[in-house]
């Protein structure tokens, strides 16, 4: 699934970077996320990306791609290709990225 949005700012990348790298952030957040009321909120903005990334397309492009590179809009995944049910992280910049788009 093509990535919408970007985290572009050079402050908010580097200390996205320190909380995944030096602190362990993906793993430390998807272990506090498995025993969260909140693991439903994550599969909901999984759901909202994938609903934000097909609806962004005009729906003759979106046709094309769905033909061609159906792998481009897999069923059931939303930020960085991650499955919705079960709302996992992967990057933190992504997340982080799609939150404040």
């Amino acid at each position: 699934m093509p990535t919408v949005f970007w985290l572009t700012s050079p402050r908010w990348k580097r200390l996205t970077s320190v909380v995944e790298d030096k602190h362990n952030g993906v793993k430390v957040l998807q272990a506090r996320l498995a025993s969260s009321p909140s693991l439903d909120t994550m599969a909901a903005a999984h759901a909202g990306y994938a609903a934000h990334s097909r609806g962004s397309l005009h729906p003759e492009d979106r046709s094309y791609c769905e033909a061609h590179h159906p792998s481009w809009f897999p069923e059931g995944r939303g930020v960085g290709g991650l499955k919705v049910e079960g709302g996992g992280l992967r990057c933190l910049h992504m997340h982080l990225a799609h939150w404040m788009g």
